[in-house]
């Protein structure tokens, strides 16, 4: 599936390697990283969404330079791009610590590793990896024989003489979730970080908080649209929030998520949803996620502004 959210337009990845590198030009510079690049002639287009797409190499990057801090003064990342058959693919290779052969198949869970050695969360992964599928593509990794990482991603070339599909602003899931706000209440950090890294990458202006205290603080200094809790927070539960949200705000109260690793018994779920609560069994994608709040933010009850 090609991005749900996205302006879909004809793309060279190796300007996409040249901004995201730019960008981080100081932040390597500081580190004693060092980049080897040569942008490929003739490398044919892919069809994505470029802000999409920028997120993704800039977690990359930045996966590859926590990881050789973690164990060196310096390093060197090494980036190539080339056509392999009907994708284009591009290599990043670090020489840090690598992956161990036990951690190669977990690189992509977003619950293997929530704190990583020299810093970050490790969801950076997670969320490259969804991106890409959603653009019809995939990455793999492996243990590069002198020691480093390698991440090959492959992205489709359009067939010859293909229009890229425009956004149907009629279907759910294809609205542009840009500009609209969440509220992301949840006390693993796991969590919290893939969803506001993927509600992030695909526009949204997302806030977090561990408990419905953090929340109500938040709503007390701004507004949200939506807001996306766990069920069964410590301290006051999600649904417990959600009923205190609503009895003070009524027909003005953001829209509410509640999100539920365990089956809710049905009389109780039907009560939350009679309130207006949408339930969200875990573990959920992210594009379905996408989709769920671009729906309910395109059926907006009355005086929800």
């Amino acid at each position: 599936d090609l991005p749900s959210a996205a302006e879909r337009s004809r793309l060279n990845l190796a300007d996409i390697v040249q901004e995201i590198l730019h960008s981080l030009r100081d932040e390597f510079a500081g580190g004693k990283i060092q980049v080897e690049f040569s942008p490929p002639r003739d490398l044919p287009v892919i069809e994505g969404d470029r802000r999409q797409l920028r997120q993704v190499f800039l977690n990359i990057l930045k996966n590859a330079q926590q990881a050789i801090s973690a164990g060196r003064a310096s390093g060197t990342i090494r980036i190539s791009l080339s056509q392999a058959g009907p994708r284009v693919c591009a290599t990043i290779m670090d020489d840090g610590p690598g992956i161990s052969s036990d951690h190669l198949g977990k690189v992509f869970d977003p619950f293997f590793s929530t704190k990583r050695p020299g810093g970050g969360s490790g969801m950076g992964l997670t969320i490259s990896l969804a991106i890409v599928r959603e653009h019809g593509g995939t990455i793999e990794a492996e243990s590069a024989p002198g020691g480093g990482a390698v991440f090959h991603l492959y992205f489709p070339v359009p067939a010859a003489g293909a229009v890229p599909a425009a956004p149907k602003p009629a279907a759910r899931g294809a609205s542009d979730l840009s500009g609209h706000s969440v509220l992301v209440v949840d006390d693993e950090e796991g969590i919290r970080e893939i969803v506001c890294e993927g509600l992030r990458a695909r526009g949204m202006k997302v806030d977090t908080a561990e408990s419905c205290e953090d929340a109500l603080s938040l709503l007390a200094a701004g507004s949200y649209e939506i807001v996306l809790c766990d069920f069964n927070l410590s301290g006051m539960s999600g649904e417990r929030f959600f009923e205190q949200i609503r009895g003070k705000h009524g027909d003005s109260a953001p829209r509410f998520v509640l999100m539920t690793g365990e089956l809710l018994d049905a009389p109780r779920a039907e009560e939350l949803q009679r309130h207006g609560a949408v339930i969200l069994q875990k573990p959920f994608d992210l594009r379905k996620l996408a989709e769920l709040l671009s729906g309910m933010l395109e059926t907006r009850p009355a005086g929800v502004p």
